[in-house]
């Protein structure tokens, strides 16, 4: 048995003032043991969707999945849902037992399926979407994950590009409470869902990079990948910058005034000049002042001779 379920309330879970003051009741990932929600893995050579372990509450009822769960993908075109289910008919009573004992697998299922039926009761908190041509291999798929913290059961759908910049209520199919956050596999980006003031309800990206720093022509890192120069944004409007810049060509970076390093994109723009004292490789060691315009142009003023510049220090509020 790798999974089993039970109510949220009472022997086995939460008492119902915790659970109402914590969790409201909602449905969503609890808890988990590998720090990424109820994490999916495809297994490609399998041909299986293995569910790792970890805890979901859906319609009042916890299911957990005390080992790793595997469902097998079918290898026909289509776009096949991983979730976990709620059926209200699945909580019955063990066959010949006296008095009756209940099915420790209880009413909750991890389950995969091109649509997932809402008849007889049945709820669902879906985990993964994975879309595929007829025996294309899962690693070539094409993979939606859904990581959401406590909420109302998720509908089947990725979310759409529009819920970047418009309103939730412009939305179809989407029931994500404010406060959560949902996460895009595609471009490791973090989305959470705010409410602005005058009372639209949409989402606002968390996270977004980190992306590659187009730096001016005749430079480039002064660092191996995975250090390279790039730029990133954090808790919504934040952005930062890291890694190291020197000369293509290996000779000094040189010294002087407004010496251009590359720009960065609109939406990773201050809204005035901001300034950063940055470490350099140089003979006096003397920090360098690197100036981030609000039209995204990158510059630094130096003293002496530079070999290299550390972009790490920089750390910015985006305008809006």
């Amino acid at each position: 048995m790798t999974t089993r379920s039970y109510p949220a309330v009472g022997k086995g879970g939460f008492s119902d003032a915790y659970w109402s003051s914590a969790f409201k009741g909602n449905d969503g990932v609890v808890n988990d043991f590998t720090g990424n929600g109820l994490q999916v893995d495809l297994i490609s050579a399998s041909n299986i969707a293995r569910v790792q372990p970890g805890m979901a509450s859906v319609n009042g009822y916890f299911l957990e999945v005390t080992e790793a769960h595997d469902l097998p993908v079918p290898t026909g075109a289509g776009t096949y849902h991983v979730a976990a289910m709620y059926q209200p008919s699945l909580n019955v009573p063990l066959p010949n037992t006296d008095p009756p004992q209940a099915d420790p697998l209880g009413p909750c299922r991890l389950v995969i399926g091109t649509t997932l039926d809402t008849t007889g009761g049945r709820e669902y908190l879906l985990l993964r979407s994975i879309t595929r041509a007829a025996g294309q291999a899962l690693s070539a798929a094409t993979v939606v994950t859904y990581r959401p913290h406590l909420g109302p059961s998720i509908s089947i759908g990725a979310m759409p590009a529009q819920a970047k910049t418009r309103p939730e209520t412009a939305l179809v199919g989407f029931q994500y409470p404010v406060g959560t956050v949902a996460y895009e596999e595609s471009t490791g980006e973090t989305w959470r869902k705010v409410q602005a003031t005058d009372g639209s309800v949409y989402w606002q990206a968390s996270t977004q990079g980190p992306f590659s720093f187009a730096f001016s022509s005749g430079l480039g890192s002064r660092d191996a990948a995975p250090s390279t120069p790039q730029y990133y944004k954090f808790a919504g409007s934040m952005v930062g910058m890291q890694g190291a810049l020197a000369r293509a060509n290996g000779n000094e970076l040189s010294s002087g005034n407004d010496i251009n390093l590359g720009v960065l994109p609109a939406g990773f723009r201050p809204a005035f000049t901001v300034r950063f004292a940055c470490k350099v490789g140089a003979g006096n060691k003397t920090p360098a002042e690197v100036r981030v315009g609000s039209d995204g142009l990158v510059t630094m003023t130096g003293n002496g001779t530079i070999d290299w510049i550390d972009l790490s220090t920089i750390q910015f509020r985006a305008a809006k």
